[in-house]
Parts: C-alpha cells; structure tokens; sequence
C-alpha cells in the first residue's frame, strides 16, 4: 500500500453544498533541501473533513441530487428537481419509477453527464477502484477460509472495520494524488507525483510504517525523490502499491507506444517502488488499463465488432511484461482459460485452487501477484464485473489493493452504470470523495495524449 490527499482549510463549498475546485499553488519541490514543510499534512486518529485540491482546469461540477443513481437499480443518475408532491427525484425517469422502462429521453447517464465513452470508462475506473477499495477494507489480513466463514454467500457489502463502511484506504488515496499530479503536468512527472503523495497524506488509511517514515523524510527534504525507494530496502520494495495506483497513468497514455508508457510507469513510482517486480506488476496493471479502455472507447464510439478475449488481453500484455516471473502467471492465466473452456466444470474449483497457487503466494504482497490475481477475476467473471470484484476480495489478505485492481479493471472494461447502487451511494463522500473523483476522473479525458 501506499498514499493520500488532505487538507483543514475551511472552504465555502461545504456550505453550497458543491464540489470545490480551484486554483492552487503547488507550493515547494519535494525532497530538495529547503523544501517548505506545508507541503505534507500529517494527521492521526479519527478522519476528518477533506478539503479538495486541484489545479486548475475547467471544472466539471456536480450538485450533490446529481450523485444518487436511481432507486430502480438501473444504474442512471437522478435528475435534480422534486415532483408535484414537493419530494425529490429518485428515479432517472418516470417509466423506469413505474416500472414500464426507460423513457425515450432517458439517456444511459441521466442527464447526460459522464455520457460519451472515453468519460464513462475514465469515470467507471476511479469509481471501481474506490468501491473495491472500501469493500475490501473491511476484511484486510482475512484467509480465503476466515472470508468465506464469515461471509458465506461472499463479502458483496461495505462493512465496518478498521475504517467505517464506505470509507476508502490509502489505495485510492495514492490513485487521486497521482491523478492530480497528471493534471497539473499534463504528463507522468516524478517530481510533481512525489509532492502530491505527500501534500495529501493521512496516516489513518492504512499506510504501513514503512511509507509513513518515507513520505515524512521526502517531505522535509531529509530524502530526495530521485533515490528515496532505497532508503530502507538496498533493492526497494517488491509491494503492490505502484500497481494499485498507476491506473491514471494507463488511462492517460493509452494511446502511446509501449515505451513511453512504461517510462511513465517508472517516473510515477520512482520516489515509491524500483524494485523490477513491484515495477512489472504495475507495468501490466497499466497496460491492461490501456487496452482495455481503447477497447471500450472504440466499441461505444460505434464500432461494435471490436472487441478481444480473456485470452487474447493476457496475449497482449506479455509484451509489456518483464520478468520471467510475470510471463509465467500470465501464461498460467491463459492455461486456466483453456481449461475452463473445455467444458469440464466439475473440476473448476479444483482447477481454480490451481490456478491461485501458481499466480500467487498466500499474502499477494509482490505487485506481480496482485496484478495476476486481479486479471484472473477479471478473466473469469469478464462479463459479470461485480462477480468479478467479490471474487478478488474473497481471496483474502491484500484485500483493499485486489479490489482496487480489479476494480480499475473492470471499470476499463464496462464503464460505470453497472457499479451497484448501494455501492455507489455509500462510498465516502467528503470533499475528497465520490463526487470528487469523479470530477478528477472527468477531466483526466481532456490531457492530450503525451508525446
């Protein structure tokens, strides 16, 4: 795991009701000598208010009745505005409120927001990543057994734990603080991403000691970005924090040649993770990102016969990977498919324990087994995306890290309207929330394509 984004300032966007986004100043570089030390916030026990940073773009604002789907689980926003009756929308539609269907001029997201293709997929990643993030936070350090004990038919709803239901970990925390360094450098800069992980940092969340000790050092100047991953490991830390949050960075040059996005790869990690399988998970994490979110873009924008496999994603992503060791659970992948689809589903739970034992050791704390956990559940619910989530959670440990992967994932291949209601309406929602990241999301689709 990894960090997050906070601030006290008090902001008249929490009396408006609105998602406050403004110009800031980006203040001092991190890990130089000097460096001002109001460029990391440090906070301990109960979480509080979070106040929004972000540079300046144009803004895409929500009013907080634009953030409840409908109460017919079709996925579509609701409307603001209230009935005859005095009562607020909470139906996208009145067919959908009968139950008679959608009505001619209800569109897939309501009121239109978040409706063309590449917003809805950028969208749908940061939202499926922030709700398996949080459900997953409930069970973190669980066994597959204590999951399965506790939750027999699985873990499908936030729940209280260590954080409350709804709350996000320091996963997503370190997704909006690489997003927002993207934003205001319209590329992967190594600098700008290391001043925003510690800008934005709550040690609440989930950090591990190790990275809270880091990001302190980085922000008073006592380390410096360029070589601060080795300051405690000779070769770095082998985890899966790159991975869990490099997806902006696979969404963003997702059109760029295979080189210049895993140098993106390796600037947004450099003050985090080098180690070469740490860094090869968040290779591929990236690249699946990429080519999943092509693929989607072209196929809504109308061309409906393009498409890939399971099979045919884990083809393309061995170009991208690395180490022998990433290749070998890719192709492993690829097998458990193959047999899959022989038709022998007496044996699939066999094949599956299988399978889980030749991509992954029992903590998936290497950022190559995560990764490849998160692609099976992927590839084995690959039209079903909320199966698709509960599986990666149910395999226990890194709980919060598999459902942010495959949450990103899943969110690259179907958008958002799928994300169930009970989800989305519990997901924190504070100023660096719901709403918020979806904002964040939005506007990552109006960076031209790096060069």
């Amino acid at each position: 795991s990894d960090p997050s984004l906070t601030d006290n300032s008090p902001s008249s966007a929490q009396e408006s009701g609105y998602v406050n986004i403004r110009e800031i100043s980006v203040g001092s570089p991190v890990g130089l000598q000097g460096a001002a030390p109001s460029t990391s916030i440090f906070s301990q026990g109960l979480p509080r208010q979070e106040h929004a940073f972000t540079p300046s773009l144009q803004p895409v604002v929500l009013h907080p009745q634009q953030s409840h789907l409908c109460r017919s689980g079709c996925g579509r926003p609701v409307r603001p505005g209230i009935d005859r009756h005095g009562n607020a929308f909470t139906a996208c539609c009145r067919g959908c409120a009968i139950g008679q269907g959608h009505e001619p001029g209800c569109c897939p997201s309501g009121s239109g927001l978040y409706e063309d293709p590449e917003t809805s997929t950028a969208v749908g990643i940061f939202l499926a990543s922030a709700c398996g993030d949080a459900l997953g936070a409930a069970v973190i350090g669980f066994t597959e057994n204590q999951i399965k004990e506790s939750f027999p038919r699985g873990l499908t709803q936030f729940r209280d734990a260590r954080l409350p239901k709804g709350m996000y970990t320091d996963c997503t925390q370190l997704t909006v603080a690489l997003a927002l360094s993207l934003l205001e450098c319209q590329q992967s800069d190594a600098q700008r991403a290391t001043h925003w992980y510690c800008k934005i940092f709550d040690s609440w969340r989930g950090y591990s000691k190790h990275i809270v000790e880091l990001l302190r050092r980085l922000s008073t100047g006592e380390l410096h970005y360029s070589h601060s991953a080795r300051w405690s490991l000779p070769e770095g830390s082998h985890g899966n924090g790159g991975a869990v949050r490099i997806w902006p960075v696979g969404f963003v040059y997702r059109y760029c040649q295979v080189e210049l996005l895993k140098e993106a790869v390796r600037s947004a990690l450099l003050c985090t993770h080098v180690h070469p399988l740490a860094v090869d998970g968040a290779y591929v994490q990236a690249a699946a990102i990429a080519i999943l979110s092509r693929t989607r873009i072209r196929s809504e924008g109308g061309d409906s016969d393009f498409d890939l496999t399971p099979w045919e994603l884990m083809e393309k992503l061995k170009d991208f990977a690395e180490t022998d060791e990433m290749l070998e659970k890719l192709s492993a992948i690829q097998h458990g498919l193959e047999q899959l689809q022989s038709g022998d589903m007496q044996q699939e739970q066999e094949l599956c324990r299988q399978l889980r034992a030749q991509i992954s050791e029992p903590f998936q704390i290497k950022g190559t087994e995560a990764v490849a956990v998160a692609l099976w559940a992927l590839c084995r619910f690959w039209e079903h995306p909320r199966e698709a989530v509960v599986a990666a959670v149910s395999f226990g440990m890194a709980t919060s890290a598999l459902g942010c992967l495959v949450g990103a994932l899943v969110g690259a291949r179907h958008g958002w309207s799928w994300i169930p209601v009970s989800w989305y309406n519990n997901l924190e929602n504070n100023m660096n929330g719901r709403d918020h990241i979806m904002n964040i999301a939005a506007r990552l689709t109006q960076i031209p394509s790096p060069q």
